[in-house]
């Protein structure tokens, strides 16, 4: 009964998932459930009643301690195939976070664990050109980095126009820090590849790398110059071109003291 059960449990959670149950299932829609089943059963008894012969031959024209030995070469040698194919996915892996740091600097700033925890927690989205991201009011606070293509940010002054963000820029970087509506609308512009983090994660990341905190507030400080300042994009960068940092005050506390 031991022998029965142990073969029962190992068969049934090897089957689980099994590409028969994918061919159960299309039989499933073109046929009874009753002529399905009975079809799965006896295939699946053929089956393992050959297996089970084969086996029994093999057991009985090989000693027991060279079958022991084999299986438990081809176990180790599974391994090391799986461990290597592991190997290389991450290989493959690593490799594709070099060149999303290169061609990001916000991503730069990271470290690989930080950029790892980054990406689990945020959306890769392929966009069709024209496709407003978010609109101008909008109470939405994700955070936006262009992975490739463009973005154009409709800004409400019409004499700025339409200003163009390319691969490696980031944006929404208002709504996230000042959790205010959106100040502009941006749409989607040719071939955009984007990376959409929840502001969540965005907070995280911008409490434990310095370098990303420094290039967001940079960001949010030339972008707040020239939506209520209305000052030139020039004239915003030159602002900050020597660095800046965002500091809150409660009420009442002291900015500065003469002298």
């Amino acid at each position: 009964m031991a022998s029965f059960l142990q073969a029962f449990f190992f068969i049934f959670a090897a089957e689980m998932g099994d590409k028969t149950q994918l061919v159960a299932l299309a039989y499933a829609t073109r046929f009874s459930a009753a002529i399905v089943i009975a079809g799965v059963t006896i295939a699946t008894l053929l089956v393992h009643l050959f297996s089970v012969a084969l086996g029994e031959v093999v057991g009985v024209a090989l000693p027991r301690f060279w079958v022991s030995l084999l299986a438990g070469a081809a176990c180790v040698i599974d391994a090391l195939l799986g461990t290597g194919g592991a190997r290389a996915m991450e290989g493959e892996f690593a490799a594709v976070l070099d060149r999303l740091q290169l061609a990001v600097p916000l991503l730069a700033e990271m470290t690989r664990l930080q950029l790892r925890e980054f990406l689990l927690e945020s959306r890769v989205r392929r966009v069709a050109s024209g496709t407003p991201l978010f609109q101008r009011n909008d109470y939405t606070n994700s955070f936006f980095t262009l992975l490739s293509g463009s973005a154009f940010v409709e800004s409400p002054d019409a004499s700025r126009g339409r200003i163009r963000l390319q691969a490696g820029q980031f944006f929404g970087e208002i709504g996230l820090i000042a959790g205010r509506r959106r100040t502009a609308t941006v749409v989607a512009g040719d071939d955009c590849v984007l990376v959409e983090t929840p502001r969540r994660t965005m907070l995280k990341t911008i409490g434990a790398a310095e370098g990303v905190r420094r290039l967001i507030d940079e960001a949010f400080v030339r972008n707040a110059l020239m939506s209520y300042l209305k000052t030139s994009v020039s004239g915003a960068a030159a602002l900050v071109e020597g660095g800046v940092e965002l500091r809150s005050y409660k009420a009442g506390e002291v900015i500065f003291r003469e002298g």
